[in-house]
């Protein structure tokens, strides 16, 4: 009787432990889901908020010593503009292979806004912060080296996820 007693606990426990599993597992998904819609809507929040800034703010930037400034503001705002688009889109299609392809096309934009930042603007910090004009020159070009990058990675996990159809 004590056998069967045992058996009967430690099938009990088997149950109790399988159902624990299958919870955690379901918290793990949901959480994930969820941190994904979260990163997706803080990154259409910070686009929001930057093409407000952008926007309304672009007079008033005084270290660019240039006009151009207005002739690529259309091509910020598209990539902004696209960028939300994206980020919606993420939100609501979950699929490894479609997060890859759109993060190869919101690398491709993030190159060309950083190239034409790099080539268009001659920044001009006067007085104590000379040194800025270099920095900000090699920020951008090590900017458009790890795009170039991260385009590679993200292009290889296309094909994987593709392949995989996932």
């Amino acid at each position: 009787m004590k056998e069967e007693e045992k058996k009967s606990q430690e099938d009990i426990g088997k149950k109790v432990e399988e159902k624990i599993k299958t919870w955690w597992h379901r918290q793990e998904e949901r959480g994930s889901r969820w941190g994904k819609a979260f990163e997706g809507c803080f990154s259409i929040i910070a686009s929001i908020i930057f093409y407000v800034l952008i926007n309304t703010l672009y007079d008033n930037f005084s270290f660019i010593k240039t006009n151009d400034f207005r002739s690529i503001l259309l091509v910020i705002n598209i990539s902004i503009f696209i960028n939300i688009v994206l980020n919606i889109l993420l939100i609501i299609i979950r699929r490894k292979w479609y997060k890859s392809l759109m993060t190869i096309a919101n690398n491709a934009f993030s190159f060309i806004n950083t190239l034409l930042f790099l080539v268009v603007f001659p920044f001009d910090f006067t007085g104590h912060w000379n040194f800025l004009d270099t920095v900000l020159k090699v920020v951008f070009v090590v900017a458009l080296f790890g795009i170039v990058v991260s385009t590679i990675l993200e292009s290889i996990r296309f094909v994987k996820y593709s392949l995989q159809g996932k």
